[in-house]
């Protein structure tokens, strides 16, 4: 892709990735390289939420998620980028 300026939640299903059904990605937002960002992904049903130091960048939704599927969130232009110290945290409803 010659594109490098989007941000995109995604799932992967028995081996492929997939956008979700609805948003997701976000065009217009960039990020400041060789800097720590505070990310955050937030999940409540179907609906999808990141936030970068607070910002909220994205929001996405699917319903056809049933069963136990990888999420990823890719930050694009950046291929030296990492996410560490990662928590995650079970909301019951």
């Amino acid at each position: 892709s010659d594109r490098h300026d989007y941000h995109v939640i995604g799932k992967k299903v028995a081996g492929t990735f997939e956008f979700l059904e609805q948003g997701g990605r976000n065009e217009t937002i960039g990020y400041a390289p060789d800097q720590i960002i505070h990310s955050q992904l937030m999940i409540e049903d179907q609906k999808f939420l990141v936030y970068m130091n607070g910002q909220h960048i994205l929001t996405g939704t699917d319903s056809s998620i049933t069963q136990s599927v990888r999420i990823g969130f890719l930050t694009h232009r950046n291929n030296d980028a990492r996410f560490f110290n990662l928590n995650l945290i079970r909301f019951s409803t």
